[in-house]
């Protein structure tokens, strides 16, 4: 049996399974068909465009493509959402009501009053050092911290031991 020809496969569709009556217009569907011949058998190779998109292919062992010709049908009529033949419509979709009252939004809750609270802080720290400036000495440091919410402000002093250091013609303080 040779390959069926465009209008044969549209008849073998509608026999699969009709189009549904007072359905809605679907969004356009492009099926490209391609049938080919290899040592292995006959292969469909179907390729949707539009609501449906995507590459599928078929293949029947052999050269008879009768079978390829019954498979293809069955799957176009699916990709096209035909009613399978014996299959019961589907009852008609409910239709919601319709209320033309402008919907009023509801109230959002309202932030709370109370705003964040400010907390306060110090640090004491003291350490002993080697070379910090010069042998061993104490370095001492404080901050002051400010909490807001998730902010943080922090104001730090650091002392260190005064260094002296003497030249012939004066001396250094830091």
């Amino acid at each position: 049996m040779s390959c069926p020809d465009a209008e044969r496969l549209a008849a073998a569709i509608d026999q699969v399974g009709p189009g549904v009556p007072g359905r809605q217009p679907q969004p356009r569907l492009v099926l490209e068909v391609r049938i080919d011949r290899s040592a292995d058998g006959i292969r469909a190779q179907i390729k949707a465009f539009g609501r449906k998109s995507g590459v599928r292919e078929i293949a029947v062992p052999g050269e008879r493509c009768d079978r390829l010709g019954s498979a293809l049908a069955v799957t176009l009529a699916l990709l096209m959402d035909r009613q399978l033949a014996g299959e019961e419509p589907a009852p008609p979709a409910a239709r919601l009501p319709t209320d033309t009252r402008p919907v009023q939004p509801r109230e959002s809750p309202r932030p709370s009053a109370r705003a964040e609270p400010i907390a306060f802080g110090w640090e004491v720290n003291a350490a002993l050092t080697k070379g910090l400036p010069s042998g061993w000495s104490v370095v001492a440091g404080g901050d002051a911290l400010v909490w807001w919410g998730a902010w943080l402000a922090s104001l730090g002093v650091l002392g260190t031991p005064t260094i002296r250091t003497d030249f012939d013609v004066g001396r250094i303080e830091l």
